[in-house]
């Protein structure tokens, strides 16, 4: 492949295990974030490979494939911590080195702590994000176990879901690899017996074990965890120190990402630091740049077509322009718990540009909404302001229309036209209201059977 050179090493059990190394320095291994892992994939992913350069600037780094995954011997049924700690062993013993340093990711931390506690001469220093020290917290989350029955159903589903549900619903492309990535990572029956042994993990007793540097790293956010979780293993690793990012994402390696696109600028004005780029993989040969800026606030990424369209909404939601006086933006549910997409806009009319399909945009002034997730229960909220009482009504009327529609179709889509019961509606002057809410794991179950028929419909063969 174009990267590092893949190696092999035997475990002590006779199991294969395939590896690579970047730069020079230190060793910093890096655990798979199992159940998927791929390290040639993983290389082949623009994102992923500026990352692991990142980390190569002063160390070695050190990327390996589990047992029963990606490039390693693939004929395993049997999962353990003891295999895995095997695993990690076999290609720490390979590296030639008196220490190394470790980051376990999410599910792999127990092996990264339980290492560090029993090989204490062998670790360095001991990195932990968001550490899953004991593994049947997943089997108290609902929407987990909504994932592990596709898992089981439908391979492909699950794939696809867990692959927009990491990298956004938003970035198709992005996701379409990374689903590939887990498919081509491991197979159905590897993973429906390697999850169960991820399930059984359990170190909490290893934790005051632990002697080396450590650092804990997690996102409170993240519905993985049980609250508290983090600050609990920090405080059972003697000398631990905990590091928290705020909001849904971490904004500093999400900046440092975008700081890495050749083409990156960052544009300052007073407090206000807004970063562009271009992307690459939907640059034109035949056309301008088309460059995007963005940045962040508060727990939100800001993202317009130019400099002063980011300004103009940062300034909206400190409230200090006049368009967020009154209105829209304060009822766009800009700060709803557990909103994983929020947008607010003005002039969208504008936008909608006389497009057929956006009928109902055409005749909005702004706009606001937010969609989320909070203790089971998935909601959307959307805020529109028309430019008069008149254009409010004929929008509801419009939104009716659709809500109508969507309800007869039950026929075709049962689940989805009983979701779409459970749309509410209403105007009020200018503005037009729309709000929708209902279990997630009901909509995540109506979405699996619209998803399932369209694809059965696309089999069909084409009438001649």
């Amino acid at each position: 492949m174009d990267g590092p050179l893949v190696r092999y090493v035997s475990t002590a059990d006779g199991v294969s295990i395939a590896y690579w190394k970047l730069g020079q320095g230190p060793p910093l291994v890096q655990l798979p974030a199992l159940p998927h892992s791929h390290i040639r994939m993983e290389w082949e992913t623009p994102e992923w490979r500026r990352g692991y350069e990142l980390a190569a600037a002063e160390r070695t780094m050190v990327r390996y494939d589990g047992r029963g995954t990606g490039l390693s011997q693939r004929d395993v049924d049997h999962f353990s911590l003891e295999t895995m700690i095997a695993d990690l062993d076999a290609v720490v013993g390979d590296l030639d080195a008196e220490k190394v340093a470790l980051y376990g990711v999410i599910n792999t931390c127990p092996v990264a702590i339980a290492y560090a506690a029993r090989y204490p001469e062998r670790v360095s220093d001991l990195i932990l994000w968001c550490p899953v020290v004991d593994g049947s917290v997943h089997l108290a989350n609902p929407m987990l176990q909504a994932a592990r029955q596709v898992m089981v159903t439908d391979w492909e589903m699950f794939s696809e879901t867990v692959a927009h549900s990491l990298v956004g619903w938003s970035e198709g492309d992005a996701a379409r690899r990374f689903a590939e990535l887990i498919r081509a990572g491991i197979t159905q029956a590897t993973a429906l017996a390697l999850v169960p042994a991820i399930h059984k993990l359990n170190v909490w007793d290893e934790l005051p074990r632990v002697r080396c540097r450590t650092l804990v790293l997690h996102r409170p956010e993240m519905s993985l965890l049980p609250p508290g979780t983090a600050e609990r293993v920090a405080a059972s690793i003697p000398n631990a120190q905990l590091a928290l990012f705020e909001g849904s994402f971490d904004k500093e390696k999400l900046v440092a990402v975008v700081r890495m696109n050749p083409q990156y600028k960052e544009i300052k004005d007073g407090d206000l630091v807004v970063h562009s780029w271009v992307d690459e993989n939907k640059k034109d040969p035949n056309g301008p740049d088309q460059r995007m800026y963005g940045c962040t606030y508060d727990n939100m990424v800001v993202l317009g077509a130019g400099f002063e369209a980011v300004k103009q909404a940062v300034d909206v939601l400190k409230g200090t322009s006049p368009n967020a006086a009154d209105g829209v933006f304060k009822q766009s549910a800009l700060d709803a718990e557990g909103a994983f997409f929020q947008v607010a806009a003005n002039a969208v009319n504008d936008l909608a540009n006389h497009q057929n399909e956006a009928a109902v945009l055409e005749q909005t002034d702004e706009l606001g909404a937010a969609v989320g997730e909070n203790n089971g229960t998935f909601y959307v909220n959307v805020s529109l302001r028309a430019g008069s009482e008149e254009i409010a009504q004929n929008v509801k009327k419009v939104l009716e229309g659709i809500i109508a529609f969507l309800t007869l179709a039950g026929s075709e889509h049962p689940s989805l036209a009983e979701l779409a019961g459970k749309l509410k509606l209403s105007a009020v002057d200018r503005m037009v209201a729309l709000s929708f809410e209902s279990s997630s794991e009901s909509v995540f179950a109506s979405l699996k059977e619209a998803w399932q028929k369209e694809k059965n419909k696309a089999a069909q063969p084409t009438p001649p």
